[in-house]
């Protein structure tokens, strides 16, 4: 982890026997934090440092967004720690566990940073602008950048889709301004597995968007939750992902089961072309009759619209 930025200084008091206290006060995200004395091995004082810095930063947070989260959980502070340690990082979490807070933090533990955020759906990058305020904008072709409050620091975060970045001259333009290259960019891929499934032909410029790090110096975060093993080597591949490091959880969650059931054939002695339907349909519709509300979310794939439409009928099976 280095040091902090030219924004931050520490002090190191006299070393006692094997110890030593140490006072840290920088500024992230242009609020000052408040001086942290602590007593540590002097083998230890790194993760000292790491730990203050990562608990001043989601304090600046929490305050910046009004939140109230009490810590970072362990696999997403090894990725903030990859990240601001100068490596690239792949980031396959299950849907839920907070994988977007990875690069959330980032300007509040990198005091000099810009979080530039490719995103697939519109729908993503509205949410997060609500949810970051002026601190984000979202970046279209034809529209400015702000580079004034990107200079001041104001705007942390742009987002943006992979064919409004590609072959954008303003963009190239911009990034390669003296006061960008100041920055330490971080550049995140959010739904990473789209470079694989869209990458082909839907929008080939997920393909595309290592040229990126030909326009701008930066460190790679792709995230994703469905990504396969062999999916993630090609991920770091097509993004140019050198010195990689790779934070990863079972993607399994408890509540949440996937249920195969073999049906009868319609075409079976006796049975009738509902009958396939009425063996699948009626078990949940009862239970759904029975719990009402409290029932749990539940998908059923059907091959036809016509058997939506007759299980949304109850007297048809109830």
């Amino acid at each position: 982890m280095p040091p902090p930025t030219s924004r931050g200084s520490t002090n190191h008091s006299k070393a006692r026997q094997g110890t030593t206290s140490v006072y840290v006060s920088y500024e992230i995200a242009g609020q000052t934090t408040q001086s942290v004395k602590r007593s540590s091995p002097v083998n230890n004082l790194l993760y000292l440092f790491q730990d203050e810095r990562y608990c001043m930063a989601l304090t600046a947070y929490n305050r910046q967004h009004k939140k109230d989260i009490k810590e970072l959980k362990p696999l997403q502070q090894k990725a903030l720690d990859a990240l601001v340690g100068g490596a690239d990082c792949i980031c396959c979490l299950p849907t839920g566990f907070g994988k977007s807070l990875v690069y959330e933090m980032l300007p509040f533990v990198d005091p000099n940073s810009l979080v530039v955020v490719v995103v697939p759906l519109n729908a993503i990058i509205a949410q997060q602008i609500q949810k970051l305020g002026s601190m984000a904008i979202c970046l279209s072709k034809g529209k400015d950048l702000p580079t004034n409050h990107i200079a001041d620091g104001t705007v942390r975060y742009i987002f943006t889709h992979p064919e409004d970045i590609l072959n954008n001259r303003k963009i190239t333009d911009f990034f390669r301004q003296d006061n960008v290259k100041r920055l330490n960019i971080y550049l995140v891929i959010d739904e990473a597995h789209c470079i694989l499934d869209w990458g082909e032909d839907f929008r080939p410029d997920y393909r595309q968007l290592c040229q990126l790090r030909a326009i701008f110096s930066c460190r790679v975060l792709a995230l994703s939750a469905t990504v396969t093993s062999v999916g993630q080597k090609q991920i770091m591949k097509n993004l140019l992902m050198e010195n990689c490091k790779t934070v990863i959880t079972c993607p399994t969650k408890e509540n949440i089961e996937f249920i195969v059931l073999k049906r009868p054939s319609a075409t079976a002695r006796g049975n009738c072309s509902t009958t396939p339907y009425d063996y699948i349909f009626e078990p949940f519709l009862k239970e759904l009759k029975h719990m009402g509300a409290s029932f749990p979310i539940t998908v059923i794939y059907c091959k036809l619209i016509q058997w939506i439409g007759y299980a949304r009928d109850p007297d048809n099976l109830l």
